[in-house]
Formats: C-alpha cells, structure tokens, sequence
C-alpha cells in the first residue's frame, strides 16, 4: 500500500491522518511528493490531489466547493484529518480498544472528534477554536525545520507521526474509559438527582465517578434546575470532595476560603482551592458541613 501527502512543510491534519492509516496499515509506504502521479497504483492520497472520493482513496480538502463536515452537529469544515477519522475512525477503535458493541464503538468516534479532530480541522481551516499555543496543531507546527531539507523534513514528519500516534492513542484510551465509567456509575448519580426536591442546593453521591459532569451538567440543563449549588462525592474512603456547580465561569455559589475552612473543621479540612470551586474533606460529615456553612455565607 501507498500513502501520499504533500512534502515541504507538514501540518497536524495530513500528519493525524496519517497516523491513524499507519496504526491500521503497518506495512504502507509513506510517500511525500506533490509531484507524485496519482495513478491506480497508489492507494490513498491525504491533503492534496483536489479531490474528496472515499472508493478511490482520495482525501483532500482545498479543492473549490468543499463544505463537508464530520456530522450535521458542526459546522466545520473537515481538513484530512476529519475526512480519514470519518472513514476509518470505526475501524480504529475496533482495533486498538477491541470493542464490539455498536453503541459504545460510536460513542467514542464521536468524542474523539470532538475532542481531538475538531481543532485540527478547525485550525487548518483557518478557525481558532482555542487561543492556545499548546495545541495540537501548534506543536506540531513547530516541529518543522527548513523545508527545503527533503531527507530531514521527512524524519521530523516520522517524529511528529509519533507524537500524533501517542496523542490519539491516548485520546481513545481516556474516551473508553469513560464510557465504561459514565456506564458503571451513571445510573447511580442519575438516582441521586432524581430525588432532589426542586428547592434542594447539595447532592450527596457516595460513588467515585470522574465523570460526573457529563451526567449532572446535562440533567441541570434538561431539568431548568437553577438551585442546586454543590455536588459532594467521595473520592477515596477517607477523602471526599465539594465542587461547586458553575455557570460560565462563575459558582453558582463560592466554597468558604481555606481560612474559615480550616478554623471550622481543623484537621478534617484537607484543602479548598483559592478560586473556591473545589473542596477536599477526610469524611462525609465534614464535607457536608462545609458545604452546608458555605450556603449561609455571604462572602
């Protein structure tokens, strides 16, 4: 099998793009060429050749009219990247996470998208999703050298393949891991929601779950629920945590500051965050009680 991209200097979509077709075809020959002929013989073409046709194996973008997107959710255009993790994405997450079960299979695909492929198709068409010079496509940007270094240029396009590889790898791993956590423990916290009376401010769950704001942020917006202030969770037996319920960027209601937290509860108080959305407690009764002092505050 060959794969051909455009040589020069590379950027994060056609570099992605490649790292997913790589993980799936071990054995295919990478050839960086815009004067390559894009005969029968090669077998995909990402991010030049002017044309989008997936039975033919040609995935470009900078053709004149192309507006396809990753699904009717976004309105941004894809780059090479999104058009190989449209096509091929399925087929990864079958292969490195060994899942068989539909729903879970494109739950993943779409978060990964959404968390990974969306700023690369963003930024290479010219949207700025997020001001960060630690993006993605910002490093690997910057891990090109003088371009018109052919052999060289070619190694940093291997090095920055690797470090996509990683990122994506990564990227999975974390997403189907939280399909099988949001899976083990949302009905619990679902339970516990459920039983709010409207007039509520605290909910208590006694279930570790890393997730949880994927499940109550949700439910507040489907429920118009305007009350509840903090969720207290436990952590580990003998650590539980306060996270105040945000609005934007604002609490719906502060936690008192570490001072007054450490003069009410002493040694129980393990930590509140200066910014007061977060709180740790060595128990339950400490946490609510913390929790239950910070409603009355005024400050």
């Amino acid at each position: 099998m060959k794969i051909v991209t455009h040589d020069k200097n590379f950027h994060a979509d056609e570099v992605m793009a490649y790292s997913v077709l790589r993980y799936l075809y071990p054995m295919a020959k990478l050839v960086r060429s815009r004067d390559a002929k894009y005969d029968e013989d090669i077998d995909i073409v990402i991010d030049i050749g002017g044309e989008y046709n997936h039975k033919r194996g040609r995935y470009d973008h900078h053709q004149e009219g192309f507006r396809e997107t990753f699904s009717l959710k976004t309105d941004i255009p894809m780059s090479s990247a999104g058009l190989i993790w449209k096509h091929y994405g399925i087929e990864f997450i079958k292969k490195f996470t060994c899942a068989y079960e539909l729903d879970k299979i494109y739950w993943i695909y779409n978060e990964v998208y959404d968390k990974l492929f969306k700023e690369i198709d963003a930024s290479d068409n010219g949207i700025i999703l997020h001001r960060s010079k630690t993006c993605i496509s910002c490093i690997i940007s910057e891990m090109n050298g003088d371009e018109t270094e052919k052999e060289s240029q070619l190694l940093r396009f291997h090095n920055a393949a690797k470090l996509c590889s990683i990122v994506l790898k990564a990227k999975v791993r974390n997403v189907f891991e939280q399909y099988n956590e949001i899976n083990k423990y949302g009905s619990v916290i679902m339970d516990e929601l459920e039983k709010l009376k409207q007039k509520d401010e605290i909910v208590i769950i006694k279930n570790k779950n890393k997730q949880w704001k994927k499940i109550v942020y949700p439910w507040l917006e489907k429920t118009k629920n305007r009350n509840l202030k903090f969720i207290i969770m436990m952590r580990e037996p003998e650590r539980w945590c306060i996270h105040a319920i945000t609005c934007g960027k604002k609490n719906r209601k502060d936690i008192i500051n570490e001072q007054r937290g450490k003069t009410l509860l002493g040694d129980k108080l393990i930590h509140i965050h200066r910014n007061r959305f977060i709180a740790h407690t060595v128990d339950l009764e400490s946490a609510i009680q913390l929790a239950e002092v910070s409603l009355r505050s005024e400050f």
